[in-house]
């Protein structure tokens, strides 16, 4: 299955020319992918108890089944639920299969309760989600707002600018005294407006409309944005700016960097191993504020404690296990649901009712609370945290186990209910506009956000509102008016095996 097919997928506009062959092609992919999956599976499953096993099948089950669905053809439009769910494969199927540590200080029926919570959260949002997707079918539209010609090139290659350069003040700690208020606005608004602008221009230069002085010019400042980032010893920001960028150019391309998507990921996945003891030494000292010019022996001493964790002798199972426990959020589900056997009360909607709070600017609000509050408020409750040591670190949760700890499972029911609606909901807005429509443009974000496993719906709301302010502004001045390609095509299947 190429590139081009996919794009047709998931934008709306080739749905007629999506041929069977092609579908075939992405179903078996799908398969490959079931079945090493499986594989890897069977030493977990043999070292595994029958609740766990069965509770990590039943979450395996429903994880995959809107990614078949959409690959078979059947949901259309762009796979932000599939997406969404397939996160629950590394976050609970696979802990819950390989008994994770923190997982294993529970009853095995507390274990299977959980999964049969988790596997039901995403059966109920699937029902919902495909009864949206499943055809194409709406109301006819004259037109869509996109982007045409290279109007918004400059505009994005200084925000991407000015983005990198503001990273690099973070971190170096050049903007201490900047106003809390203004600080977490300009942050808002760069940060967002650096994602947008790395997937359009990656997409341009796929489809070879950037000049070749452009390109380098974004060459060079995407470079110097994925080292600044990776500098704040963050690396998952530095990869989020790296992902969107290869989405962008392989959709333009219609081909995969495969070579250039290696040797980042053998950097990253080198930096990883020494981020531990950077992280011990530094992030809690105000030695760690490094400066620009410090960066190649920053990066060099880096290295250094990545080499000496490669040839330690440290046990493989205890790499793994230690990657388990990171990526896990099912016991933050088994710790609220015992603690309601327990007797510790449901919070009631109470990380809920502070949301249109927090998307007020600070500027107008100095006293808001922070966009991370909602998380706070989990972690008190449930006497992980006291008020003091939040401000220090932030456990997360994730937005299913945050609506249990609200409402039990009727909150978990509704929240299925409600992400289920909205991605559907969404990813049938985008029907038949292209890649830089801003229909699809906002579809690409919740697909980023889709795979955030631990956003509380604080952190989430918050996020994405600042996220979309700056792809209102872009389209306001750059976008114009374009006419759907004929009547007939929003209401065309794609055709099928």
């Amino acid at each position: 299955m190429n590139v081009s097919s996919l794009t047709g997928v998931l934008t709306g506009r080739r749905f007629r020319l999506i041929a069977g062959q092609e579908r075939r092609q992405l179903l078996k992919v799908f398969r490959l992918a079931v079945c090493l999956l499986l594989f890897l599976a069977i030493p977990m499953m043999m070292a595994s108890s029958f609740e766990s096993i069965i509770g990590g099948l039943l979450i395996g089950g429903a994880s995959l089944t809107p990614a078949y669905l959409w690959c078979r053809g059947k949901a259309l439009g762009m796979p932000i639920f599939p997406v969404f769910a397939l996160v629950h494969l590394w976050t609970c199927a696979i802990p819950i299969m390989k008994e994770q540590r923190l997982a294993q200080t529970y009853s095995s029926n507390q274990r299977f309760v959980a999964c049969l919570t988790i596997a039901g959260f995403l059966a109920i949002g699937t029902l919902v989600w495909y009864s949206l997707v499943k055809s194409s079918k709406r109301p006819f539209e004259k037109s869509f707002l996109s982007l045409k010609g290279n109007r918004a090139e400059n505009f994005f290659l200084i925000s991407l600018m000015a983005s990198t350069f503001f990273v690099s003040g973070i971190v170096g700690g050049w903007f201490s005294s900047l106003n809390e208020g203004i600080f977490s606005l300009i942050r808002g608004v760069l940060l967002s407006l650096n994602s947008l602008a790395t997937f359009v221009l990656a997409y341009r230069w796929g489809t070879k409309e950037l000049s070749r002085k452009r390109i380098a010019l974004f060459f060079l400042i995407q470079a110097a944005s994925v080292v600044t980032s990776a500098a704040s010893l963050l690396i998952v920001g530095a990869l989020s700016g790296f992902v969107l960028a290869v989405i962008g150019f392989s959709l333009g391309r219609r081909q995969v960097p495969v070579v250039a998507i290696t040797l980042i990921l053998l950097c990253l996945v080198v930096l990883h191993y020494g981020k531990g003891p950077m992280r011990a030494k530094y992030s809690e000292s105000l030695d760690g504020l490094v400066q620009p010019w410090e960066y190649p022996a920053w990066f060099a001493e880096w290295v250094g404690y990545s080499a000496t964790a490669l040839l330690s002798d440290t046990e493989e199972g205890d790499t793994q296990q230690s990657f388990v426990d990171r990526s896990s959020t099912i016991q933050m589900l088994l710790l609220a649901q015992d603690a309601t056997d327990k007797g510790i009360p449901h919070l009631n909607g109470e990380t809920y009712v502070i949301i249109p709070r927090l998307i007020i600017p600070r500027v107008l609000d100095p006293q808001k609370p922070a966009s991370h509050e909602g998380t706070y408020l989990l972690n008190i409750h449930y006497g992980l945290q006291t008020r003091d040591e939040t401000a220090m670190t932030t456990i997360g949760w994730g937005l299913l186990n945050e609506a249990y700890a609200n409402f039990g499972f009727l909150g978990c029911a509704g929240l299925a209910v409600v992400l289920g609606s909205f991605y559907g909901s969404m990813a049938r807005w985008s029907f038949n506009t292209p890649i830089l429509s801003a229909r699809s443009l906002f579809t690409m974000i919740l697909l980023n956000f889709a795979m955030q496993a631990e956003f509380s719906a604080s952190v989430y709301v918050t996020a994405l509102f600042q996220t979309a302010v700056p792809l209102v502004v872009v389209t306001i001045f750059f976008m114009k008016a374009h006419p759907f390609e004929t009547p007939g095509l929003a209401a065309t299947r794609p055709a099928t095996t």
